[in-house]
């Protein structure tokens, strides 16, 4: 009875996301850990850090937007991890088994897991190796955590897979996937502790950009794009540093730890990313009772029309699969003098939003009556830059004003905007910059949109909008 109530509390909580990952039973979230596709049962896995101490949370979906929650798959069950199973990633072999490697709380250990029941369709249940830890430091191994996926030597005979340091990404090659050698460092890095290293070829490359090399450091995700060199093991990037240019950043927002996968359905790398709450929860999700949420799934794509060349994480074409067609609105272009406020249906808490503007030009969602909350999106293709302002978003909260520079383009910017309850995703030139944020609106009537001109000009060429359906 009580684990229905407070079930039946959250289910009713405005500020709980209904399209975005959260796991269930509701507690602490953060990094994704591990996704993958499973082509066997044509299945995608996600998997976060849940909990404290932490352990990973597992989920399942046909579409990677409609997720079934399943019983947590590594738990704090074993000496070498009882003070947390922290993050990691997913494998699979060449005999088609998946396999999970992850660090744990001290820092000194990578470890293996794989399904303990190959038949079933979820993998529900996961069996720790029992040779555990496969890398650690009293056998001479750097200190460090997160492991990526696993990729092949040039040749096939070995396995290489990268975790992070304090001196950047340290690699390990093995035969079999039980037994490590160090090869050396993929890339040395002087920004401080790496989390959550990613290492992949990139899915249209360019001749000096086949590779991404992501990191989170400095409390931000960054990549950088380069060339691979399988016989020194070897990552060159093409410019900069890791953590050197806002330019390099995953997410100009609230955005850490990201996991990316390769999708063989679609044949593209998807990555998620952890956006933690913008308001004061304890490690156990108290006192509401969850914290944190996945983004929306973004492929990760090159784009070589850019010098530099830059990259670019858009919302996942299944998106479109949450529109409620019913309420799609559109607008005709129009000169912004004064605000204008759309009307229903182009209202709600659950919204997609493309529009090209140009100019400066202000978008108000959320708004409540008398707009005692609204947040703030502003766009200036003058300046050439983005803004989200949530000072405003909620009679509870503080807020901030979040900006980043958008790329320079003749004419009108595109913009897509994603609201989900107590998140929003903003996309921006092709998805060139990105912006996530968390807000809090108290007001029941706090669903309103509109726009405005806060510069000498605001043109709205196209807008287009849909409410979105429920997923989770």
């Amino acid at each position: 009875m009580l684990i229905a109530a407070v079930a039946a509390i959250l289910a009713a909580d405005p500020q709980l996301p209904r399209w975005h990952y959260v796991p269930s039973p509701h507690n602490w979230m953060n990094d994704p850990n591990g996704p993958f596709y499973d082509p066997i049962h044509k299945k995608y896995h996600l998997f976060a850090q849940y909990k404290t101490p932490r352990e990973w949370s597992h989920a399942v979906s046909d579409d990677l937007l409609h997720w079934v929650n399943l019983p947590v798959a590594l738990s704090t069950d074993e000496p070498y991890d009882k003070g947390g199973v922290y993050s990691g990633s997913a494998t699979t072999l060449k005999n088609g088994t998946t396999i999970l490697s992850y660090a744990v709380w001290t820092n000194d250990k990578q470890c293996l897991a794989s399904p303990t029941n190959l038949s079933d369709p979820n993998f529900t249940e996961w069996t720790k190796y029992p040779g555990n830890p496969v890398i650690t430091t009293a056998t001479g191994a750097p200190p460090g955590r997160d492991p990526t996926t696993a990729w092949h030597s040039a040749d096939g005979s070995l396995y290489r897979m990268a975790y992070g340091t304090t001196s950047g990404a340290v690699v390990f090659s093995s035969h079999d996937f039980i037994h490590w050698n160090e090869t050396g460092y993929l890339h040395n890095s002087v920004s401080g502790q790496w989390e959550c290293p990613d290492f992949f070829p990139l899915p249209n490359p360019a001749p000096n950009a086949t590779h991404l090399l992501k990191a989170s450091t400095k409390g931000r995700d960054y990549w950088l794009i380069g060339t691979y060199n399988d016989t020194t093991v070897k990552f060159t990037p093409q410019y900069s540093e890791m953590g050197e240019l806002p330019s390099t950043l995953f997410d100009q927002g609230k955005y850490y730890a990201s996991k990316s996968f390769w999708d063989p359905v679609k044949m593209r790398q998807v990555i998620f990313g952890w956006v933690a709450e913008e308001r004061q929860v304890d490690d156990q999700g108290a006192p509401y009772g969850w914290a944190s949420v996945q983004t929306l799934p973004r492929s990760i794509t090159l784009d070589v029309s850019r010098m530099p060349y830059v990259i670019k994480t858009k919302p996942i074409e299944e998106m479109a699969g949450l529109r409620n067609a019913s309420t799609h609105y559109t607008h005709a272009a129009t000169q912004v003098q004064d605000t204008i406020v759309f009307p229903a249906p182009l209202a709600g808490v659950s919204l997609e939003i493309d529009m090209l503007v140009e100019g400066t030009c202000t978008l108000d969602i959320r708004v409540s009556s008398a707009s005692t909350e609204r947040t703030s999106i502003q766009i200036d293709s003058t300046q050439h830059t983005l803004s989200i302002d949530t000072t405003h978003s909620s009679l509870n909260e503080t807020g901030s004003v979040t900006q980043a520079a958008i790329p320079n383009t003749q004419g009108a910017v595109q913009v897509q905007v994603y609201t989900d309850r107590s998140i929003i995703e903003v996309f921006v030139a092709d998805s060139v910059t990105v912006m996530t944020r968390r807000i809090y609106p108290t007001k029941e009537d706090a669903v309103g949109v509109s726009i405005s001109r806060s510069g000498t000009s605001c043109t709205l060429s196209k807008l287009d909008s849909w409410q979105l359906n429920d997923a989770m």
